[in-house]
């Protein structure tokens, strides 16, 4: 797990190679369901073409079985980009309900991805600075997502 500032704004979770990287939790103010989450993906380099992502989401902190999936995201969907690319990228649920009196936990799950150190690699928007949320505090991981879904 790395963690990359951009600018002086903003910090980056990078993925590893085919990862399933733990990303943080929410809750909801009230019942809904899930159609789409909302993610910052930063691309650095140019990447092979396959890569996809997709998104778990889990009723529990051990993070091990989904209750829910979203669809693949191809990552050369985005369009062309040169070397670089940021932009908000959607994982589609297809309204599964999600219960306010439950904390969500979810993770990133890449696909045909090999991260090559800092010469190309994915990363991820987080709301956390490196140093708040660093390997001593892994379980503290949160990746900043946005959720669109109907009452």
């Amino acid at each position: 797990m790395a963690f990359l500032p951009f600018g002086h704004q903003q910090y980056f979770r990078v993925l590893e190679s085919n990862e399933t990287a733990k990303c943080g939790y929410f809750n909801l103010l009230e019942d809904i369901e899930i159609q789409q989450a909302i993610c910052t993906l930063y691309i650095h380099g140019t990447l092979g073409g396959s890569e996809q992502l997709r998104m778990h989401i889990y009723g529990s902190v051990s993070a091990t079985i989904p209750m829910y999936t979203s669809d693949w995201f191809t990552v050369s969907g985005v369009g062309t980009y040169s070397p670089n690319w940021l932009g908000n990228i959607f994982f589609d649920f297809a309204s599964k309900p999600l219960d306010k009196d439950i904390d969500y936990f979810f993770s990133v799950q890449a696909q045909n991805y090999t991260r090559n150190l800092d010469t190309y690699y994915l990363a991820l928007g987080m709301d956390w600075y490196p140093d708040t949320n660093s390997r001593a505090v892994a379980q503290q991981t949160s990746v900043r997502i946005g959720i669109l879904g109907l009452k």
